[in-house]
């Protein structure tokens, strides 16, 4: 770990500070993938998050003189760069006398658009689903932006140089989340903010202790991009006393002074001498709330020709398979093969709902419709996923991502139900069938 020894002086720089305000605003996921406990992944893009936005009374401290700075940035390690070497600020409400906690870095010593740091959590929050996720920023030009946050769980201090320590980066299996938020440059008046966001209905759950957390300003020009630019005048807030909620997180992260998505090895630091270096990265989960899994406890074949199975069959991603044959007797305007699976919720009070199923047809081909039955409103089947199928096992998640998802849940016996009807192509050989080898729901219970 490197040390700095660069004094740290308070800069001149006053802040104008907007009256204390608290505002809430839904804002929507741009794209995303979260992993599930059983290592698929489910597509969050279009959730609505709400967010719970306050002020964030930063100070900056920098080096005093342009002369110390060049002297700062001579002495780094990568030509023509310098050291983090300043960021302590406070988040003062009036009348509060407590120690400083929040900062950015000094942006005449670099961006700090993209950041990661490692976060290690308590055991007891394993597997718990998060509920609130906290973070703060600058945008002082008040500029539209895709705010991009991918947690991973590898890391490769040995990685060479002008390479990621946490590459590749990001593939599937390689990380818990990868999704991106839009936050229109009018979301608020304030050029500093502290972030509460709600996050409990996508569902995600650390199944490790330890994994390391990027967060990213991204420009936004219209339809997301991932990849497009840093924005390099929005700043990440920094948190310089108190660890993540749920766990603790050492006092070392890494800057991303190319903005190329790439963290590696020689990028890692403290703020200058002083041991400090945390995200202002608040995760909160819940020991007494749970993401519980449901299995079918029925199946019924409402339309079709059995060929074989029972309910069990569809507990387990094993390959022993509910099978059945399109009823070609139906009329046409009528799906020839349609089967409903049912379970049962442990409670009628949910905060978050999904439906998981892995499906495949024998001769290739088809058309699958998937629905979940709505229980409470306007009853009736919602259809949530069409697709095409093949004769390979293909494993697919929906999350409800609007409000009231306890909507799928009969409110007196409990039963969640879904229904998967396929279509054969008209190609498609006497012997065609449609397998399905697992379905079940993950309900997120208080």
């Amino acid at each position: 770990m490197r040390k700095f020894a660069a004094l740290l002086l308070l800069s001149s720089l006053v802040v104008a500070f907007a009256p204390a305000q608290t505002t809430y605003k839904n804002l929507k996921v741009a794209f995303g993938k979260v992993r599930r406990a059983d290592g698929s992944y489910a597509d969050i893009t279009g959730m609505t998050l709400k967010a719970k936005i306050t002020p964030l009374h930063i100070k900056e401290i920098g080096l005093e003189t342009a002369a110390d700075r060049l002297v700062a940035k001579l002495s780094h390690p990568r030509a023509g760069r310098a050291p983090i070497t300043a960021i302590y600020s406070a988040d003062q409400d009036p009348g509060n006398t407590g120690n400083p906690q929040y900062g950015v870095i000094d942006s005449e010593v670099g961006p700090s658009s993209s950041i990661l740091d490692d976060i290690e959590i308590n055991a007891a929050h394993v597997n718990k689903p998060w509920q609130t996720l906290t973070f703060g920023f600058e945008n002082s030009l008040f500029n539209d932006t895709l705010i991009r946050w991918t947690v991973m769980n590898q890391y490769n201090p040995a990685a060479p140089n002008g390479s990621s320590a946490f590459q590749p980066y990001p593939v599937p299996g390689n990380y818990l989340l990868d999704f991106g938020l839009i936050w229109p440059g009018n979301t608020t008046t304030l050029t500093q903010v502290k972030v509460e966001l709600s996050i409990a209905a996508a569902q995600v759950a650390a199944p490790q202790t330890l994994f390391w957390f990027s967060q990213q300003f991204h420009q936004f020009n219209g339809f997301p991009d991932p990849d497009a630019p840093m924005d390099s005048s929005i700043r990440n807030a920094f948190n310089q006393i108190s660890p993540p909620t749920i766990g603790f997180s050492d006092v070392f992260f890494w800057y991303d002074l190319d903005e190329d998505g790439m963290y590696q090895e020689q990028e890692k630091d403290t703020f200058n001498n002083e041991g400090l270096g945390n995200l202002l990265m608040v995760i909160k989960a819940t020991t007494t709330g749970t993401l519980q899994d449901l299995n079918p406890i029925s199946v019924t074949l409402d339309k079709g020709v059995f060929v074989s199975g029972d309910f069990t069959d569809l507990w387990f991603s094993d390959d022993f398979y509910y099978r059945a044959k399109p009823d070609y007797t139906q009329p046409r305007s009528v799906v020839p093969t349609q089967v409903i699976v049912e379970g049962i919720s442990p409670s009628a009070t949910v905060n978050s709902f999904a439906f998981n199923w892995e499906t495949a047809t024998e001769g290739g081909g088809g058309t699958e419709v998937v629905q979940l039955w709505r229980y409470r409103g306007t009853p009736g089947w919602v259809t949530v996923k069409t697709r095409t199928l093949s004769g390979t096992d293909s494993n697919t998640t929906y999350v409800y991502t609007n409000a009231n998802p306890e909507q799928f849940v009969d409110l007196t016996t409990r039963r969640v139900k879904a229904k998967i009807l396929v279509t054969p192509p008209a190609t498609a050989a006497r012997a065609f069938q449609t397998r399905i080898d697992r379905t079940r729901w993950t309900v997120g219970l208080p």
